[in-house]
Order: structure tokens, then sequence, then C-alpha cells
């Protein structure tokens, strides 16, 4: 499904602290600011969905313009997105739209935007880290993908609407 790795760590859950601070034991703190910093929230009760991702792509965006990022956090986070995004794009083919229910954005559009503005600020690291640079293309490219697949599945939807309207024969409704 459309869980994300970094959020099985360190974004749902009651224990997530203790969890965080597990990680810094077995791969040092190092480890533990990486999955800090890609976690969306660090407070409980979580904070409203949109507010969420534009605090993250805001972070995104500050450490993917810095001159000296953390190509660290850049490449797992990208990853994470990466993975996140391949398979919203896998439970479209296989769900439609009915997955971006699950989401905590208001709509599908919004859910998208959130994705491409994170593939625009990953495609704009200039360091000199080449996977970090294929990671943001291959997130890049994805996204692009998942929009196709949306709009196929819209296109679907509303000629299926309009073929139902053609054999519709309103003249005669109700009288």
């Amino acid at each position: 499904g459309s869980g994300g790795v970094m959020g099985e760590v360190a974004g749902e859950g009651r224990e997530w602290e203790a969890r965080v601070e597990e990680v810094g034991v077995r791969v040092g703190a190092g480890g533990r600011e990486i999955v800090w910093l890609c976690s969306d929230t660090t407070g409980r009760p979580k904070s409203e969905g949109v507010e969420r991702i534009r605090a993250y792509s805001d972070r995104v965006r500050e450490h993917a313009n810095h001159n000296d990022p953390d190509v660290g956090y850049l490449r797992v986070s990208c990853a994470d997105k990466l993975h996140n995004a391949s398979a919203i794009l896998a439970d479209v083919a296989r769900t439609r739209l009915a997955i971006f229910e699950l989401f905590s954005a208001p709509t599908v559009e919004h859910t998208l935007g959130y994705y491409h503005d994170l593939a625009d600020q990953f495609r704009r690291y200039r360091g000199g880290d080449t996977g970090m640079r294929r990671l943001a293309a291959e997130l890049d490219a994805t996204v692009h993908e998942l929009h196709t697949a949306v709009a196929t599945v819209y296109v679907a939807w509303h000629a299926a609407l309009v073929t139902l309207d053609v054999g519709v024969d309103t003249s005669t409704a109700g009288g």
C-alpha cells in the first residue's frame, strides 16, 4: 500500500519518539537526525494535513537550496517520497482514485501538487552527489507518471458520464 517508509518509523503511533531514539541507538545520531527531519510532524496530535505538508515542503526547499546541504537527509527524504509516489501510482492502477481517500490532503489535486512541489525542490539540488540527482530525476518522472495516471482516470470517468448522458432521453422524464 501507500504507507510511507519514514512514516512507519516516526510519523505514526504513540511511541514515535522512542522509535526515533531507537534509530539513533542503532545507526547513530546522524541517522536519528535524518529520521526527525523526514518526519512530517514532531508533535502530537498531528497538525492538519495541509499545514504539515507545507512545512515539510519548506524544509526540503531550505535544505535543497542550501550552499552546503545535508545530502544524507535529502537522499533519504527523496527516496522516501519516491517510494510513496511509486506506491500511490501502483494503487491508482489498482483502485483508481479511491487510494486518495486515505490522505489528509483535502483533494487529489492537493496531494498531486505536494508531490510535484517536492519533486521540484529536490531537482533544485545542485551539489555534487550524483546519486541524489538521479533520485530527484526518478521522483520527478514518477510524479509525472502519477499525474498522467490520475488524468487518465478523470478522462475515463468523464467519457463514461458523457456516454451515460447520451443514452438518456430527458424529454420524456417525469411525464
